[in-house]
């Protein structure tokens, strides 16, 4: 599982970013960014990672996040054996936090939909009979454009808002949150550049201003792993890019375990095949 802190980058003709996810398993690492984000997994099962929360999740999950919420869906191992019966399948849709500012904060017709997003600060499953319309009108998006595909979620947040069919996931009070998802993104910033050379401790202590014991306490907190395994993950989910690009395929597996930090090669196979269930070699076949 690898950790940064996503770039969105939205069409010049569209304020909203609606797609749909059909791959042999989640790829994308614990990241977070500054977009209202609303998750929905079709077909597949695993562990949720919400901030510090972790959850299982299977099909049907459907999750609303406030922007700068570390989080990712990681598929559970089996998804990773070539299994034709499982895949990946889902739809996300992002929304600009400066859109929500701007527009919901100024007009009253707004206020559930503000409530709604206050609440998503921390982490919403959405549920019940409500989690089935906002599906089928997910799928009815994608025949709209423009303003019309806009107002078409709004009008989705405002049934969540009245339904009140969802659950928080129970995350801390929003100011901590943020503050935290802060520090997380100063660390993960930090990993994100340097993952290929060696990482101290003394480094993120600097970074996020506590001492060695505090930081591992605090970086477990938030993110239910020691740094050292969330590490080895992220330099492992990098390795796994490199692999299954075809125009590396003449790239050696001893070259790759080099560039994404690991000193020896035997170390790495032996990661490698702990996180994937593979070995490097049978990860690339699959591709």
């Amino acid at each position: 599982m690898s950790i940064l802190n996503e770039q969105v980058l939205f069409p010049a003709n569209s304020s909203i970013i609606l797609k749909r996810k059909n791959e042999p398993h989640f790829t994308f690492p614990f990241h977070y960014h500054k977009e209202y984000e609303l998750v929905y997994v079709e077909k597949g099962y695993g562990k949720r990672y919400v901030g510090g929360k972790v959850e299982d999740f299977s099909d049907g999950d459907m999750v609303l996040l406030a922007p700068f919420i570390a989080h990712c869906w990681e598929s559970d191992k089996a998804f990773y054996h070539n299994k034709p019966q499982l895949k990946v399948k889902g739809i996300v849709v992002q929304l600009p936090n400066d859109f929500f500012k701007t527009v919901i904060s100024s007009y009253p017709e707004f206020i559930g939909i503000k409530h709604l997003l206050e609440n998503s600060k921390h982490g919403l499953k959405i549920i019940g009979k409500t989690k089935k319309e906002i599906v089928i009108r997910l799928n009815e998006m994608f025949q709209l454009t423009g303003l019309k595909r806009l107002f078409f979620f709004l009008e989705m947040l405002q049934l969540v808002h009245e339904s009140k069919d969802y659950e928080l996931i129970g995350l801390d009070t929003e100011k901590e949150e943020y503050k935290e998802n802060t520090r997380l993104g100063k660390v993960f910033t930090f990993i994100n550049e340097h993952y290929s050379s060696s990482i101290y401790l003394k480094d993120l202590c600097l970074i996020t201003g506590l001492t060695s014991t505090g930081f591992s306490l605090w970086f477990k907190r938030n993110t239910a792993k020691t740094f050292s395994n969330f590490l080895q993950e992220y330099r492992i989910s990098k390795a796994c890019e490199l692999l299954r690009k075809k125009e590396n395929v003449e790239l050696k597996i001893a070259e790759i375990s080099f560039q994404v930090g690991f000193e020896n090669l035997s170390n790495f196979n032996r990661v490698f095949k702990k996180v994937t269930e593979l070995t490097p070699k049978e990860y690339r076949s699959l591709f």
